[in-house]
């Protein structure tokens, strides 16, 4: 060093002080980087700017003109209540608590200082027709084009919100084009069309996964994926999240080991990016302090006015697959319809082995069924083609089908409750209240089905509830 700096006659002693002088000032800087890592707002800064480059350079392959994302379709925000009002619905209980959520959730006064909603109602109030006209009244309010993502955890309810969201566009004379409206998921098919032209396949995908449209209906995995990822294809739609209005459908999905996360990443896309959250569920999770939290509805009046179930607590004993299957006869009645819920793949597969040729019309639910196929037996069930279904967990949250019976295996108290929204759904049950039965199962190892999926802390909390009671009304 003293060869380099002739001028400043340098000593050992001084280099020594010099270098010292390094470690005083990195003990001051280490409160600095240590409170800098507590946060994520440099990360999400970064991959704002990182994503507008990336979009940017791949948008200008497929469209020349600016003006493709300049000029953006307009979306009414009274395009549900149009919607509804060219439909007569009967007078009856179900009906006129759903009309009255709708109506306190949309003529509520908007205030854009709130962020973060939640519109937590029973399960069968209509929550995904009143959150996508919440958010485009607050759209609308906002007046600055924010994009709608509404997200959902499983693809077995993507295609069939996505249908209602056409069918509202449709009634109120909007031509569908992708963009205004955009289903994105890994098994999406690869097609973008506009009024005037049709992409071909590869500037379909950019286009696509650019998520180039007014209402976005994906997963959340896409959605996560774009706010924590390290691949371009994933971060190039970074930057529409900013000014958006994110619905979050049955959020009670999302794994509470990842809470934590959520939590702090919403607090600052709320906070620094100009983004609106709306929290959807029937059994709302802990994931946001409820002092940040602004109810769209009384909840407790509504929870309160329904009486469509009963939850049975079967667990005093816990049975095989096989032991099950033999017990139908004692309580299966020919009148009645049937929604067995399993936890794995492999005992739902197992269990419909065993019955499906014994009682009636039987139909199989699972991921292992392709997502076409599985839509087209959901859509049969609607219909009332089959009397027994034999399902996993994928029809628990968000899918609009209902039944007399649902059997489910043990879970967690949250899950019960989602299956439960499968019973008597709409109050038709010639017999006054559907029933919930709730077994535990296990496998021929003794090992229950249930602690392979789920926590067991919350599953013993569960069965230490449900053992007390012989039977738990809905309200």
């Amino acid at each position: 060093i003293a060869d380099y700096l002739p001028d400043q006659q340098l000593s050992l002693e001084k280099i020594e002080k010099w270098i010292n002088s390094f470690l005083v000032e990195l003990k001051q800087m280490k409160p600095i980087i240590r409170e800098f890592n507590k946060s994520v707002l440099p990360y999400l800064k970064l991959n704002l700017i990182f994503s507008l480059l990336l979009d940017a350079d791949k948008s200008d392959v497929v469209v020349r003109d600016p003006s493709f994302f300049r000029e953006r379709p307009s979306l009414n925000g009274s395009l549900v209540d149009v919607y509804k009002s060219k439909f007569s619905f009967p007078e009856t209980p179900i009906n006129h608590l759903r009309e009255g959520a709708y109506k306190e959730v949309t003529q509520r006064a908007i205030n854009t200082d709130e962020r973060i909603y939640s519109l937590n109602l029973p399960t069968g109030l209509g929550k995904t027709l009143t959150a996508l006209s919440f958010a485009l009244k607050l759209r609308e309010k906002l007046s600055s084009g924010h994009r709608i993502i509404y997200t959902l955890p499983f693809l077995s309810i993507i295609d069939q919100n996505s249908a209602v969201f056409e069918q509202v566009l449709q009634n109120n004379g909007i031509e569908i084009s992708h963009k205004v409206l955009l289903k994105h998921h890994h098994l999406s098919e690869i097609s973008y069309k506009t009024p005037d032209t049709e992409y071909e396949t590869t500037q379909a995908k950019i286009l696509i996964e650019g998520w180039n449209s007014e209402i976005i209906v994906t997963t959340f995995v896409q959605l996560f994926e774009s706010l924590i990822s390290n691949k371009n294809r994933n971060l190039r739609k970074f930057h529409r999240i900013a000014n958006s209005i994110i619905i979050l459908d049955e959020v009670q999905s999302i794994p509470i080991k990842y809470w934590r996360m959520v939590s702090d990443l919403f607090y600052d896309l709320t906070k620094y990016f100009n983004v609106y959250v709306i929290l959807v569920t029937a059994t709302e999770p802990l994931i946001f302090d409820r002092e940040k939290l602004v109810n769209l509805v009384d909840k407790q009046y509504y929870f309160r006015q329904l009486d469509r179930i009963y939850i049975k607590p079967r667990l005093k004993d816990s049975l095989t697959l096989e032991e099950l299957a033999s017990q139908l006869q004692e309580f299966v009645d020919e009148q009645k319809s049937y929604l067995f819920i399993f936890n794995t793949i492999s005992a739902a597969e197992k269990f419909y082995g065993l019955i499906s040729e014994r009682y009636g019309p039987t139909t199989f639910l699972s991921t292992h069924v392709i997502p076409r196929e599985r839509l087209d037996r959901i859509n049969a069930i609607r219909k009332g083609q089959y009397r027994i279904v034999v399902s996993t967990q994928l029809v628990e949250a968000g899918v609009d089908i209902d039944f007399d019976v649902v059997v489910r295996d043990m879970a967690p108290l949250d899950s019960i409750i989602q299956s439960a929204g499968r019973c008597n759904r709409n109050s038709k049950n010639p017999s006054g209240k559907g029933e919930v039965l709730i077994f535990s199962l296990k496998n021929d190892r003794e090992r229950y089905y249930h602690s392979y999926i789920y926590d067991p802390i919350l599953t013993d909390v569960t069965r230490k509830i449900l053992e007390n009671h012989d039977e738990i009304p809905e309200s």
